[in-house]
């Protein structure tokens, strides 16, 4: 097997964000340390005292995890006894030890440095839930998911902060409803389950029991009566809370897999570096802001100028135990990414990839999926029959085909387009666009001659109902009132966010009056407390660049619930940049919110 060789200290950045200081900065390059540092800690620890010596081997332990050596992280710490050290020490003695035993595939072995009666009796919550989730990894190793779900069970117990209480109930769910019924119905009739085991157990078995959504929500009500009290009711696993008769539901905030080790892959050196650094100034920020109380997840930055095929990125990810990557943002890799057979770690591209044999979760701001919406939108407002008007640019083709694909599947018609050049005769252009229908032409003509008169709105053509645009706010100044003078201002007008640069001038945008039109909440929603941070630390935060603070920020809002968007049809997540939905193909479909403006200033419409 080739093994990928790479500089680590040309492409990763190892960073911990705890606390919510807004003060979003990409931290420097750290190299991986030497072997010879792990030997020398070693060496140090075999002669001091027991406390000190533990905390030599937890920091060798942690930096040969680093390197991908579990057998020798445990080995390093094989001759700590935890039952005499502090309880924070030990904790981390224990998770070291058992993680490092899981990575190896031995859950055996783990349970043996798990055993409640090697610890300190004092343990803090928080800490015994963590290394209980580590038992119930290795019971579920060991092909023994009954046991795996009474350890989780028992943790819920503790006394833990509601947010980590509410993650628990979303994992034991999630464990319950992948039971072999066999098993279920056993652990059900089991003389030894407590009154919270019991529960849940009842609880699964009643769900399984109906498939449909009114029979399921029937058994719900049933088992609710019966369990009032039980912590399954009262703070009951979002998927259950989902489960009303809504075409969709939100996905509330819980701490579920908000943990791990991440690796952001992004040009941090070369053209694109800026846009690195705003994506990941948005990640760092939104962890910051939004992650308190949720375990943080371990961040690497990897260098895409670096590492620049799958194979590298997935050696890495291998070397480094990553748990999720995000990123690459080129498209290029994004689909060299999609043609690959299988992905040893999950994929958050940033960037929308071509079909292929494994599809990567891909978050995207591509003004295609504006196209989109602003064409459902003008169709869901009774619009029939549409004119186009684009710029005479590559981008603008491509939302021209994008516009009339989707508006004559949704049943429409396109009576016309223009590729706009502000540059040359727009009036010309206009007037062509809007001329009068030929097949009226006659008509009106005979009319003229019969001395009758005309209406100037009736010079215009009359089979159409919308306008769908997209252009530049400069350009837009000019088309509107173009369009006013060509007898068209009547005719209403959706557009893309080329529109608005994000800076309401009450005085410049007044040509833009009554045009509606959709943008990221990030530009025209009230600002959340991740854009509260980035607005006191950055100034350009609305025109193209300042949008990936956005993306960045989506990007740690999506992780922890990708699996459940995929296995929850009709659930979202609100963001910075829309409503995040999951398709078919792994793509996040964002919705975005809608704005009119009136007297200059954008005013917000519903969704």
């Amino acid at each position: 097997m080739n093994r990928v060789r790479l500089s680590f200290a040309l492409i990763l950045i190892t960073i911990f964000v705890a606390g919510c200081t807004p003060s979003p900065k990409v931290p420097p390059r750290t190299a991986i340390p030497a072997q010879d540092s792990i030997v020398a800690l070693l060496r140090a620890a075999e002669e001091s005292p027991p406390i000190r010596a533990a905390e030599l081997r937890v920091e060798a332990a942690r930096r040969l995890v680093d390197q991908g050596r579990h057998e020798d992280a445990v080995a390093a710490l094989d001759q700590v006894d935890t039952r005499s050290l502090p309880p924070s020490l030990a904790f981390e003695v224990s998770r070291l030890r058992a993680s490092s035993s899981l990575e190896r595939q031995d859950g055996s072995r783990a349970l043996q440095y798990l055993d409640w009666a090697q610890l300190p009796p004092s343990m803090d919550p928080a800490q015994a839930v963590e290394l209980a989730e580590l038992r119930a990894d290795a019971y579920e190793q060991q092909d023994d998911p009954l046991s795996a779900l009474r350890e989780l069970i028992i943790s819920s117990q503790l006394e833990i902060d509601h947010s980590t209480r509410l993650y628990l109930h979303e994992r034991i769910w999630r464990e319950l409803t992948q039971l072999n019924p066999n098993l279920l119905d056993s652990a059900v009739r089991d003389q030894r389950n407590g009154y919270h085991e019991q529960g849940w157990f009842e609880l699964a078995q009643t769900m399984a029991s109906r498939r449909d959504h009114t029979g399921q929500m029937e058994a719900l009500e049933q088992w609710q009566i019966l369990w009032q009290g039980h912590p399954a009711a009262i703070e009951p696993p979002q998927l259950l809370t989902g489960m009303q008769p809504s075409p969709s539901m939100a996905l509330l905030p819980t701490p579920a897999q908000h943990g791990g080790r991440i690796g952001l892959l992004l040009p941090f050196s070369g053209q694109l570096s800026q846009a690195a650094t705003n994506i990941s100034e948005g990640f760092i920020t939104a962890m910051q802001t939004q992650g308190t109380g949720f375990p943080q997840p371990h961040l690497l930055m990897l260098d895409s100028a670096q590492i620049s095929t799958p194979e590298q990125l997935f050696a890495v990810a291998q070397q480094q135990q990553l748990n999720l990557i995000i990123g690459p943002l080129d498209r290029s890799f994004v689909n060299a990414i999609a043609q690959q057979p299988f992905h040893p770690v999950p994929v958050l591209a940033l960037n929308q990839a071509d079909p292929g044999p494994s599809m990567p979760y891909q978050l995207d701001l591509s003004s295609e999926q504006e196209a989109i919406e602003v064409a459902e939108r003008a169709f869901r407002d009774g619009h029939r029959s549409i004119l186009i008007i684009t710029p005479s640019a590559a981008w603008g083709d491509r939302l021209e085909r994008t516009f009339t694909r989707h508006f004559e599947s949704l049943g429409g018609r396109v009576a016309g387009s223009l590729r706009a050049d502000t540059s040359a005769n727009l009036s010309g252009q206009i007037s062509s666009l809007v001329a009068t229908d030929p097949r009226q032409q006659s008509s009106i003509a005979l009319r003229i001659r019969q001395g009758e008169k005309i209406e100037p709105e009736e010079r215009r053509r009359q089979d159409v109902d919308a306008i769908l645009l997209a252009a530049s706010p400069q350009d837009a100044r000019q088309i509107q009132p173009m369009l006013a003078y060509h007898y068209a201002g009547d005719i209403p007008i959706y557009a893309t966010s080329h529109l608005y640069d994000g800076q309401p001038d009450r005085t410049r945008d007044t040509d833009l009056n009554n045009i509606q039109f959709t943008d990221l909440p990030w530009r025209i929603r009230e600002p959340s407390p991740t854009h509260q941070a980035m607005r006191a630390a950055r100034t350009s935060l609305y025109d193209d660049l300042g949008k990936l603070y956005a993306l960045g920020a989506d990007a740690y809002t999506l992780f922890p619930y990708l699996q459940q968007l995929a296995s929850t049809p009709g659930s979202y997540i609100e963001g910075e940049t829309g409503r995040l939905s999951l398709d078919q193909q792994n793509r996040i479909v964002r919705t975005l919110p809608w704005a009119i403006f009136r007297n200059g200033i954008p005013q917000p419409l519903d969704y």
